[in-house]
């Protein structure tokens, strides 16, 4: 039995309509963009208008409620043009508002996702740090909850979109709550015997 890897035709229509406006609005931006090192002030406007942004979240999001194949689709269409802006879009919404999407509540996600689809909102996520790269298993920032809040202490860098950015979802290591030492639990293991390998 083959596998089709085919596009379907809806699939092919997303790559046409993202290939033809990075062409026409995004290509002949570029070699300027380049120069004074920033990115199109519309992007994500634009990027919005043309149904990218959010394509996976569901429509009543303001998403298309399409997949993460029409995601990358759309990506590596852009990239064509610009490998750059294409992560920068991918890193809005994928790494941060996609993230955000599955970790929110209702409440969270129709505040915020509907500003991500439209390009009102950029987003970045901040998970590397300088001495843990973005390894998440060593990373050092803190979340401590007090009260209804979480108070973050640490440093991330490197935060593609950080600059510009209008929401942030950063990853920190939660602290639990202080349990006093009497009542902390503990375990113990018998001592085993030890086998020689010779």
């Amino acid at each position: 039995m083959a596998l089709d890897f085919s596009f379907t035709e809806e699939q092919r229509m997303l790559e046409d309509s993202v290939y033809k406006w990075a062409t026409t609005w995004l290509e002949p931006q570029m070699e300027h963009a380049y120069e004074i090192d920033e990115m199109p002030k519309d992007l994500f406007k634009q990027t919005g208008d043309l149904g990218i942004n959010g394509i996976v979240f569901e429509e009543k999001y303001g998403g298309a409620a399409l997949g993460y194949v029409e995601t990358l689709l759309a990506y590596e269409t852009i990239a064509r043009v610009s490998n750059a802006l294409s992560m920068t879009v991918g890193a809005s919404q994928t790494l941060c508002f996609d993230n955000f999407r599955r970790n929110a509540t209702e409440e969270q996600k129709l505040h915020v996702l509907p500003k991500s689809c439209t390009g009102e909102w950029i987003g970045c996520l901040g998970i590397t740090e300088p001495n843990a790269g973005s390894d998440a298993m060593g990373m050092a920032t803190k979340a401590e909850k007090k009260g209804d809040r979480y108070i973050i202490n640490g440093s991330k860098i490197f935060i593609t979109n950080g600059p510009v950015a209008d929401f942030m979802v950063s990853m920190p290591r939660r602290i639990p709550p202080r349990v006093p030492r009497a009542s902390r639990p503990s375990s113990s293991r018998p001592p085993s015997p030890r086998k020689r390998v010779r």
